[in-house]
C-alpha cells in the first residue's frame, strides 16, 4: 500500500524524491525546449490568423460571423497554441494549433448548437441525462 502511494505522489522512500530522478536542470532544460519566444509567439498567431481567414470550416466560419471579437481573441488562441507547442517546430506547432480551434468550433457547434458557440459553456448548457 505505501509503494502504491509514493507512485501516487511520485515520490519514494520517505525522502521527498521525485521517482524518477529527474534533476531541476533537466527539467528547465526540457521546459525550455517547449516554449516559444516572444518572437515566435506572435510569427506563429499572426501565421494561425492566416490560415484560420483562409479556412472554409462552417462552424469556424458562423463563430466568426456571430462574434469576431470571442474568435480573434488574443488570449483564446494563445492557448490553442500553447496546447500544441512541441519541439518540432513553429509551422507544426501553428498547423496543429489551427486544428484544435476548427475542432473546437465543430464539436460546440455539434454539442450545444449555435447559440453557445461563441460563450462559454456553463452547467445550464448540459441536459439532466449528461450531468
Amino acid at each position: 500500500r505505501e509503494r502504491a502511494m509514493e507512485d501516487l505522489h511520485g515520490v519514494y522512500g520517505g525522502s521527498g524524491r521525485r521517482r524518477n530522478d529527474e534533476t531541476q536542470e533537466e527539467e528547465e532544460a526540457q521546459e525550455s525546449t517547449t516554449t516559444m519566444t516572444d518572437e515566435e509567439t506572435e510569427r506563429a498567431l499572426h501565421e494561425m490568423d492566416e490560415l484560420l481567414q483562409r479556412d472554409t470550416n462552417y462552424a469556424y466560419q458562423l463563430a466568426q460571423q456571430q462574434s469576431p471579437k470571442y474568435v480573434q481573441d488574443r488570449n483564446f488562441r494563445l492557448s490553442f497554441l500553447r496546447s500544441s507547442t512541441t519541439v518540432s517546430g513553429t509551422a507544426a506547432t501553428t498547423q496543429q494549433a489551427v486544428k484544435k480551434v476548427l475542432g473546437y468550433f465543430d464539436v460546440k457547434l455539434r454539442l450545444f448548437g449555435s447559440d453557445a458557440l461563441c460563450r462559454d459553456i456553463t452547467l445550464a448548457d448540459l441536459d439532466d441525462d449528461v450531468m
